[in-house]
């Protein structure tokens, strides 16, 4: 009979993954230079100023695709910044059922622990460049290597037709048309 030369195989990684901390934060341009008040006290949501926009905040939890009411009126070109930031907290243990006494303690596991994560973050652009037409662009600004920034997605979004036409309007009610690179949203 031949001897089995199976190891057990190790146990799955156990632990806790925390996220300790989120920020969301936007920065309006608008067509005309004006401040914005930000010396209240309370943390109100930033106000959208893009039509058929969906919040990047925890206003767009739940929400998979941009709505088709406006939400706010046409006033023209308008230019949004957003960004959201994370860090998590990991602590994770492993061990292993299999003989570390052989060929140079083969099976020995590596040692593991605590600690954070790198932080990541998205930056968010958003700009309204025509009455239901605007542009939207996602770029993971950190990641596992901290000095590369990728961009998720990038397109031009419309959702109202900008020709005077009682077909192009009725069609626009219930369709979106979105060119560029994006993420498909299956909810």
């Amino acid at each position: 009979m031949k001897p089995s030369y199976r190891r057990p195989l190790p146990a799955a990684p156990r632990g806790l993954a925390l996220i300790t901390g989120a920020l969301a934060l936007a920065v309006v341009f608008a067509g005309t230079a004006r401040a914005e008040d930000t010396s209240s006290s309370t943390s109100a949501p930033q106000t959208i100023v893009i039509q058929h926009l969906r919040a990047h905040d925890q206003r767009g939890v739940n929400v998979f695709e941009s709505p088709k009411e406006e939400g706010v009126p046409y006033t023209g070109f308008k230019l949004q910044f957003g960004a959201a930031f994370t860090q998590q907290f990991q602590d994770l243990t492993h061990e292993n059922t299999a003989d570390t006494t052989g060929k140079k303690g083969a099976n020995t596991l590596i040692p593991i622990g605590n600690g954070f994560n790198n932080a990541v973050a998205n930056l968010y652009m958003d700009a309204q460049l025509a009455k239901g037409i605007r542009v939207q662009m996602t770029s993971y600004l950190s990641s596992r290597h901290h000095d590369e920034t990728w961009v998720k997605d990038g397109c031009l979004v419309i959702d109202s037709s900008p020709i005077k036409s009682e077909t192009l309007d009725k069609l626009f009610d219930v369709m979106t048309l979105k060119v560029g690179h994006f993420e498909i949203n299956y909810g």
